[in-house]
């Protein structure tokens, strides 16, 4: 199941005796995150998840600060979670950037049809192809074998990242954002490694 929190809050100026007094509700929506039934070793489930719903909320109640400059966090009304139900076996394929990342051609997305989108990303990074990068057809399955992306269960849910770090030997990084433009990065994951 997919789950999406919503704090709901009120914003007020720093100074009370500021003239006009500012008052602003907002809600704040954290990242979409997958939950899945798996078995934990610390018997303490859904600990990184969990984990993920607050490091959003505090990132995005941070940026609100920063953009609305003079207020301060006032109350919390409620926090609401938004909950659908979804077979993990349905991977998504390729999905265009919005068009700030796009323009900064700093980003390889790969135009694939499969639910492999994590293999093709590393295999991105490692091989750094120079003509059509983005092009499916480079990254064979061969390649994948090569690396150990053929032994990995697709589509990769994020939680799953610390057990793939350490059988593959890598470090990833996972960033989102939180905006349609593309401008409000923060980290989903960062390497353990």
């Amino acid at each position: 199941m997919t789950v999406v929190a919503k704090l709901h809050v009120r914003y007020e100026s720093a100074n009370p005796q500021e003239i006009p007094f500012k008052r602003i509700d907002a809600c704040l929506p954290s990242e979409r995150v997958t939950f899945e039934l798996y078995d934990n070793a610390d018997n303490q489930p859904y600990v990184y998840e969990l984990d993920l719903f607050a490091t959003t909320l505090r990132n995005r109640n941070a940026t609100f600060i920063r953009e609305k400059s003079g207020l301060i966090l006032a109350e919390i009304y409620a926090i609401n979670f938004e909950i659908n139900h979804n077979n993990p076996l349905n991977g998504e394929s390729y999905k265009p950037l919005p068009k700030f990342l796009e323009h900064k051609k700093a980003i390889i997305n790969v135009q694939n049809r499969d639910n492999r989108c994590f293999g093709y990303a590393v295999l991105a990074a490692l091989y750094q192809f120079d003509n059509n990068p983005h092009r499916r057809w480079q990254y064979t399955d061969e390649l994948f074998e090569e690396q150990g992306l053929d032994l990995i269960t697709y589509p990769v849910n994020s939680s799953k990242l610390p057990e793939i770090e350490q059988k593959l030997n890598l470090s990833i990084n996972l960033h989102s954002y939180f905006d349609d433009e593309g401008k409000g990065l923060y980290p989903l994951y960062t390497s353990r490694i």
